[in-house]
């Protein structure tokens, strides 16, 4: 064990570590040095002991980094038994401290781990002059029985139970397994037992019953010791932290080797008096933060005052999910609005924003290249993640009222095709190797998560490297059978065309595009899909036909009859789609499917588009199906109201005739 001054870069560490811990997060400045007056912050090597069973109770500690076990020891075997895990913000200790008992249990590191030690005079001035400290202490401690509790109401994973493949530990992506210690250990012909752990939220429950598609899911509670031995021999450990800068000026040496302060990630400061974290954020190294600190604003109390004000609008983010909002709208001298089932409602409880108060509430998770975007051009598009919830992709700009922000949820998970509704058609399309496959529909018709279902389906399904181009990176996709690449315009490359003629030197086996947006990113598109490689793009056009006349549109008019050739020989199909109100709240996706062919690519050769619908209507078999199709089975099925089905179709007089309206008033 090593103990540190906190003084210099550490004092600094210090105190950001302090921001982010739900016990110290609502202390001001003259609180936060006294408590650190009182503290000692030590350094302790993997396998060193914390705390031993049975001595004295006269010691609280607080980890600020690293991981440590809790155990107690069998008295007939002499092996120790986990009893928990610390990690980051975690305390230790308190119980003994407030009964005045031995401990009941041990601490040994599990890996290089910093805390805070607190004496007995340390504690009680904790419990007795900082406000609201017994209370947050309070409520840690009955966190931790409640997990307890719901660990008894859970059948342990017996080691005989397990027969975990890599196949079954693939079906849950490694970036999971290690953030919520969870592992599918077993399978039956429709059922699989996966090891948690911890005892599992319900919103936990449902991520891991969505990822298993159509298996049932049974729970059960995994040792921490049966998890890092089934985590070390399937590689799912976290991936080595790349080296960082010495922690101090004055660094210690051990060894002959100079000590450095682990890389790792925690969360950022909490919101005044809450628990929850507000934004992922690293923790950074002393020095590195001391420097970066120095660069944003000249002190640290300047971050804590932007990351609180993110947290104000915190609140609403959570509640999305509730309400099913899919945007929230935010503009100065406004209330916010959340658009639910496809309109606007005012979030009444939420007071009306100043001119310039929507840019202080998202500046903390703007990149800096959105805001040097923003500066030069009024706007800016960016994504970002609040952990535990949902990424959003936002879009702030200046209006006549000031400052406005466009931000739509996009869920942790991708969603599996059977759960969208996809045509049958769409798994084909997963399947081919070559040509060019499209989504299209209107803004907000749910284009990119049919897209993502995809590419998470091909990913999961087949050996293949895929790389999507995106503006901005919307679902994150981690890899499986296949390898995923994603670059986000802007920031990993210029620009679509830049990074689909830079993808073909990537071996890239499919290519997503986010958006066909002009005529040079349609044109290599094409070219790509010529070279033998599948493409997937989109495009803001409401009907599957439309959308050819739309790409041969973009192109000089003497160079249409080649495009036209083109695209004939590289098209393998389109979808279009429009969201509608679905009957009893939420809404459901109708969808128009063209399949390339030879008698779809004759028309489109010879400039005879408007056949395609034939072909479509007479040929349901091969996958085709048409928009009016869909609307017509929607609303004989009750799942959405006539008039709604009459706002989404292309051919209104068509659908009056099947839904027996006689006029537009009917």
């Amino acid at each position: 064990m090593i103990e540190h001054p906190i003084e210099g870069d550490f004092r600094q560490w210090v105190v950001n570590a302090f921001r982010q811990s739900p016990l110290f997060s609502t202390l001001d400045a003259r609180a936060i040095e006294k408590v650190m007056g009182m503290a000692r912050l030590h350094e302790y090597e993997p396998d060193e002991l914390l705390a031993r069973e049975g001595e004295p109770s006269d010691t609280f500690w607080v980890v600020l980094m690293g991981e440590a076990t809790a155990f107690v020891t069998d008295p007939l075997s002499g092996e120790r038994i986990e009893t928990g895990r610390l990690r980051a913000n975690d305390s230790v200790g308190e119980v003994g401290m407030i009964l005045e008992s031995p401990r009941t249990a041990g601490v040994s590191c599990v890996k290089q781990t910093y805390a805070l030690q607190f004496d007995r005079a340390g504690f009680d001035y904790l419990l007795e002059r900082i406000p609201g400290f017994a209370r947050r202490l309070s409520r840690t401690v009955a966190d931790r029985l409640v997990q307890q509790n719901l660990k008894a109401t859970f059948p342990p994973v017996l080691r005989e139970e397990m027969r975990p493949t890599p196949e079954l530990v693939r079906m849950i992506p490694k970036e999971a397994v290690i953030r919520f210690r969870l592992l599918p250990v077993a399978r039956t012909a429709d059922t699989v037992l996966v090891g948690f752990v911890d005892p599992p939220t319900q919103d936990l429950v449902a991520r891991v019953r969505a990822s298993l598609g159509d298996l049932k899911l049974r729970i059960g509670i995994l040792s921490m010791r049966d998890f890092d031995a089934l985590s070390e021999s399937f590689n799912l450990k976290p991936d080595p932290p790349a080296p960082v800068a010495a922690v101090a000026a004055q660094p210690a040496e051990r060894g002959g080797a100079t000590l450095a302060m682990p890389a790792a990630m925690a969360v950022a400061a909490a919101a005044a008096g809450a628990a929850a974290p507000v934004a992922q954020l690293p923790l950074r190294e002393p020095a590195k933060l001391h420097r970066e600190l120095r660069q944003d604003s000249g002190t640290h109390t300047s971050m804590v005052a932007k990351l609180e004000q993110f947290a104000r609008i915190r609140p609403i983010l959570e509640r999305m999910p509730e309400v099913n909002a899919s945007d929230l709208h935010l503009s100065g001298l406004q209330k916010p609005r959340w658009r639910i089932d496809g309109e606007l409602y005012e979030i009444s409880e939420f007071s009306v924003l100043e001119e310039e108060e929507v840019l202080d509430l998202f500046e903390p998770v703007m990149p800096t290249k959105a805001i040097e975007e923003f500066n030069a051009h009024f706007d800016c598009d960016f994504a970002f993640n609040v952990d535990g919830l949902a990424r959003f992709r936002a879009n702030v700009f200046r209006d006549d009222n000031g400052v406005g922000a466009v931000l739509r949820i996009i869920p942790m998970h991708v969603p599996p095709m059977e759960a969208l509704g996809l045509p049958a058609a769409a798994r084909g399309f997963c399947q081919l190797h070559q040509g060019l496959v499209l989504v299209c529909g209107p803004t907000g018709s749910g284009k990119s998560t049919t897209l993502a279902a995809m590419i998470d389906h091909i990913n999961a399904s087949r050996r293949v490297h895929i790389v999507t181009l995106e503006d901005p990176i919307e679902y994150v996709h981690s890899s499986k059978a296949g390898m995923v690449t994603q670059r986000e315009v802007g920031k990993n490359t210029p620009s679509f065309a830049r990074g689909l003629r830079a993808s073909l030197r990537e071996d890239p086996d499919i290519v997503l595009v986010g958006e066909l947006r002009d005529l040079e990113t349609l044109e290599l598109a094409l070219q790509t899909a010529q070279t033998g490689h599948l493409v997937f793009g989109t495009l803001h056009t409401s009907t599957a036909i439309g959308t050819i006349d739309r790409i041969i549109d973009v192109f000089p008019a003497d160079q249409h009859s080649q495009v036209r050739s083109t695209l004939a020989d590289v098209l393998r199909g389109v979808i279009a789609q429009q969201l509608c109100k679905r009957i009893g709240g939420g809404r459901v996706a109708a969808f128009e499917c063209l399949v390339g062919g030879s008698a779809v690519a004759n028309c489109v050769r010879q400039a005879k588009t408007l056949n395609i619908s034939t072909i479509m209507t007479t040929n349901r078999s091969e996958g085709h199906r048409m928009l009016n199709d869909e609307l017509h089975e929607l609303v004989r099925t009750r799942q959405i109201e006539p008039l709604e089905a009459l706002n989404h179709s292309d051919d209104k007089k068509d659908l009056r005739v099947r839904l027996g309206m006689a006029s537009p008033s009917t």
